[in-house]
């Protein structure tokens, strides 16, 4: 079991999502880490790797997400996006272009 995680940090006024790309595998944990001075919300549309279902989920600035486990994960092989955004400038983190979870199991 590994301890994953995406770190957001803002780099000349942009928030950047660093690794842009996480690798999940079963039994592996996964949290965002939030280096900005603002919150920001985690959004997943299809979030069927972790709870099933859309979530949000605000992640205070400097602090972490909840933990999430890829309870799916071996039912489970693809991408999965989500976002990142301040919740007072409405700036979008960027990976190399949106942050994505590869699940492989």
């Amino acid at each position: 079991m590994a301890k994953k995680r995406v770190q957001v940090f803002d780099r000349d006024g942009e928030y950047v999502a660093d690794p842009p790309i996480a690798e999940l595998t079963s039994g592996d944990t996964f949290k965002i880490m939030n280096n900005t001075d603002e919150d920001v919300v985690w959004v997943m549309s299809d979030a069927t790797l972790f709870q099933g279902g859309t979530f949000v989920e605000v992640v205070p600035a400097r602090k972490f997400s909840n933990v999430k486990n890829p309870v799916n994960a071996a039912n489970f092989s693809g991408f999965a996006s989500y976002q990142l955004i301040g919740t007072k400038s409405g700036k979008k983190a960027k990976g190399n272009s949106d942050p994505v979870i590869i699940v492989e199991n």
